[in-house]
């Protein structure tokens, strides 16, 4: 940078000149001396005048150039100084602005640094945000999903609850299946290994939540005190309860230390808690599943269970009016006791045979149990006249299928049996009443119960005429085959009593002395009577409630005269497993034959076998002792692994004992063999 001003250095230019001048004049006078000085060494020369003028000349000259020079020089020093001054003064004042700049720029960096980690936090809160929605979506779409199965779910059980009507009846089939059914159902839609169904309906006393159905467990969750806990919490908290670490680990009960996370969702009917539904062992856990979704099956599990209450109620309703009935006919006609049980007996067999289908099954029993129901309304005059009815008595008798046919079809439950009511008196050559119908005409389930009723009355006393032997009413009955009844249903009757001949008592009630069941007791089988007769549509094998009344009885009779009975369980444990990999139709047909094993078995030892509920069989045996009873076990389990391999089959044992209050003692003994030592399925 310069500082020098215009003007200046013309200025310094001048004394310079004088300077140089002299200089030079200085240089010349010192030549022209030397010269004078060379040429004329005398002093008295003039020339030695001149040159010391010139001298003199030379020296003003220079003092005069050195003067101007040094004025020249100062007042360049001074303005060179005031220069400088300036210089320091813009110096100073730019050193403080390139301060003020560097506070501005370190403010400026600040600012940025600032700026950039409110930068990183808001990316940060970005990214946790889209992470936040990303689990929104997520939980939604869960949310969504598990709506969309309770959907499928509550479509599901809808066309399962109409397929276990429409294969086991609407009267036959065993309540217990239903909640079975709902079990099964929310395990699958909550992706649970295990579930335990508790309900006031169960098996507790008064308000206590009993045990209704368990599905999953490899030991048996009866007395489970950790879901009972968690039931607990469930309904004091009023929500679903979720918990990953149960602490089922410490407990004493095995079945608790299978649960390695659960579920416990209260179920409500008509907005009052009413059971609680279990589910274990997800391997993602339960989290996922949205609370409303979980109410939601709740409500829906209550629904069902209400519902397969009030249509247990309602068959009981029917059951009763069915019984109702029966005593009925009885009471009209006390020769009748026991005869329409014993056509049902008959017809069973026949409707096995012929492989109708469950409806049909449950017309041709309900039909059978009140064929002769119409003579309610026949005077006991005729009813009970021990000779032969005069021809008007004859048609006012044959009035009964008609009154009985009006009678039955004001039930509706009972209205399909009203058909076999009506023609149970039809011959097959067309000469029966009340219509005249013959051959294929007359409907199977009267060809049927006419057959099963004309030997039932043969080998029972009447006013009229004594009894025949089984071998004479199996003769009279080939001799009217073609005529009186259908050949087909002749040939197909008379193999099954050959196979199992009835045993007719002359007192149709002995041991317990209980007319309400009509039990027969010869040394066989106990043959239901009344309600407890009817047997499991799916199976064809005597009902749950049958096996605890004829068990019951026997216990009775076994304290009276000190014979003993057996129980002996099956349990088809490899039933869920073929229900999961080929579908319940497949599973239903593994049980039929199971069935129909247990049956034949049974049949060979004199004994009753019955469905208890699911995939459990059980036989009872009367007067069946220790060695016999294990006798028939080992042999009913024998014969299972070779028929129904698939059904994996488990059994267990018990004989009665006088130190056995109860026949459920035995029941339970038995039971808890079939578990097994350790209480394993």
């Amino acid at each position: 940078m310069s500082f020098r001003r215009e003007g200046a250095g013309e200025r310094a230019l001048l004394p310079g000149a004088f300077l140089w001048l002299g200089v030079l004049l200085l240089v010349v006078s010192l030549v022209a001396a030397g010269a004078a000085f060379v040429l004329e060494p005398v002093p008295t020369n003039p020339r030695y005048d001149l040159a010391l003028g010139l001298l003199a000349f030379t020296g003003v000259v220079l003092l005069a150039g050195w003067w101007r020079e040094r004025a020249v020089g100062s007042a360049a020093l001074e303005e060179t100084d005031a220069r400088l001054e300036n210089a320091r003064r813009e110096v100073a004042s730019l050193r403080e602005r390139l301060t003020i700049v560097q506070r501005e720029l370190r403010a400026e960096s600040e600012r940025a640094g600032r700026t950039s980690q409110e930068r990183d936090t808001a990316r940060s809160k970005v990214r946790g945000l889209e992470r936040e929605l990303g689990r929104e979506r997520y939980l939604r779409q869960r949310s969504e999903e598990a709506r969309r199965s309770v959907e499928r779910w509550r479509a599901e059980i809808h066309a399962e609850m109409m397929r276990l009507y429409g294969e086991r009846g609407l009267l036959s089939g065993g309540p217990q299946e239903v909640p079975e059914l709902v079990l099964r159902l929310v395990r699958e839609l909550v992706e649970a290994e295990k579930g335990i169904l508790l309900s006031r309906g169960g098996e507790g006393e008064g308000d206590e939540l009993g045990l209704l159905a368990h599905e999953g467990f490899e030991n048996d969750p009866t007395k489970s005190e950790l879901v009972r806990r968690f039931a607990g919490e469930v309904l004091g908290r009023d929500a679903a309860l979720r918990e990953k670490n149960p602490g089922g680990g410490d407990s004493d009960d095995p079945a608790d230390r299978e649960i390695e996370n659960l579920v416990a969702v209260p179920i409500y009917v008509r907005e009052e808690f009413d059971g609680v539904v279990v589910c274990a062992n997800n391997p993602s856990g339960f989290d996922d599943f949205d609370d409303e979704v979980l109410l939601a099956v709740g409500d829906q599990a209550g629904a069902i269970l209400q519902n397969n209450r009030l249509q247990s109620d309602l068959r009981d309703s029917y059951l009763t009016t069915v019984g109702v009935l029966a005593e009925a006919m009885t009471v009209k006609e006390p020769s009748l006791r026991g005869h329409s049980d014993d056509v049902a007996s008959y017809v069973q067999a026949l409707a096995r045979h012929y492989e109708m289908s469950p409806e049909r099954r449950e017309a041709l029993v309900f039909g059978s149990l009140l064929h002769d129901v119409g003579k309610i309304g026949v005077s006991e005059a005729i009813l009970l006249k021990p000779g032969r009815l005069t021809p008007e008595e004859q048609e006012i008798m044959k009035l009964h299928p008609r009154l009985g046919y009006h009678l039955v079809r004001r039930v509706p439950a009972l209205r399909a049996a009203a058909a076999a009511i009506l023609y149970h008196h039809e011959r097959y050559d067309g000469g029966g009443y009340p219509s005249g119908l013959k051959g294929e005409e007359i409907p199977l389930e009267s060809r049927i119960i006419s057959v099963a009723d004309s030997f039932s009355a043969m080998i029972s006393d009447r006013p009229y005429r004594r009894r025949m032997s089984v071998e004479e009413a199996c003769a009279e009955l080939e001799r009217c085959a073609g005529t009186q009844f259908d050949p087909e249903v002749v040939r197909v009757f008379l193999e099954q009593v050959r196979r199992n001949p009835p045993t007719p008592s002359e007192d149709p009630v002995v041991g317990s002395g209980d007319p309400k069941l009509g039990e027969r007791f010869a040394g066989g089988a106990v043959l239901g009577r009344g309600l407890v007769s009817l047997s499991d549509n799916l199976t064809g094998l005597y009902s749950r409630r049958y096996f605890h009344e004829a068990a019951a009885a026997e216990a009775r009779r076994a304290r009276l005269q000190g014979r003993p009975f057996g129980v002996v369980f099956a349990r088809l444990a490899g039933l869920p497993v073929l229900n999961a990999r080929e579908g319940y139709a497949a599973g239903d047909r593994e049980i039929e034959r199971a069935a129909e094993t247990v049956r034949r078995v049974a049949e060979g030892r004199g004994g009753v076998a019955c469905r208890h509920g699911g995939a459990r069989l059980v036989v009872l045996l009367p007067g069946a002792d220790e060695h016999a009873t294990q006798g028939f076990a080992e042999e009913v389990g024998a014969a299972l692994r070779e028929d129904a391999p698939l059904a994996g089959a488990k059994v267990g044992a018990a004989t009665w004992t006088p130190a056995d209050a109860t026949s459920e003692a035995v029941i339970l003994r038995a039971y808890a063999r079939m578990l097994g030592p350790d209480g394993r399925r």
